[in-house]
């Protein structure tokens, strides 16, 4: 299992580095240009990139390397925030919430999981509802960390 990880990391880290040439390629273009179809294509590679910092985040999260998974899901959260309006990116920014909340928790840092369990959860309600499953789960580990 750790050797797919390991692989899957190799692949994303390249995808990301292809998506940061091709973006500032694009900003060099765009600055030149400033043609509309050159920023939706730089806002399209930024997302791009954001979804890869994401799931390289959820790799080192399941690969218990914590520090790297905060790390790799807050740059994630910047740019998907940036290009909310649009793209419908609402499903990673909860899960990037879900995932700095579990990181934090086993860093032993309650108050920053909590913090990050009710982004979760409010960005889940807002785009699943209430009784969804990735809603309840969530409120399901924001519950477990409460009572501790």
């Amino acid at each position: 299992r750790q050797k797919l990880y390991d692989k899957a990391l190799q692949y994303y880290e390249k995808a990301l580095n292809i998506r940061i040439l091709l973006l500032e390629n694009e900003y060099n273009e765009l600055r030149d240009s400033n043609r509309p179809e050159k920023i939706d294509m730089v806002n399209a590679l930024d997302v791009g990139c954001g979804r890869c910092y994401y799931s390289i985040g959820r790799i080192f999260e399941k690969k218990e390397e914590f520090e790297k998974s905060i790390s790799y899901h807050e740059k994630a959260l910047k740019i998907l925030h940036k290009n909310s309006a649009l793209y419908d990116r609402d499903a990673d920014i909860g899960g990037s919430y879900k995932s700095l909340g579990i990181a934090y928790e086993k860093l032993g840092n309650k108050a920053k999981a909590i913090e990050n369990y009710e982004n979760a959860i409010f960005t889940f309600h807002v785009k699943f509802g209430a009784t969804h499953k990735k809603t309840l789960s969530v409120l399901a580990k924001l519950k477990k960390i409460q009572a501790i």
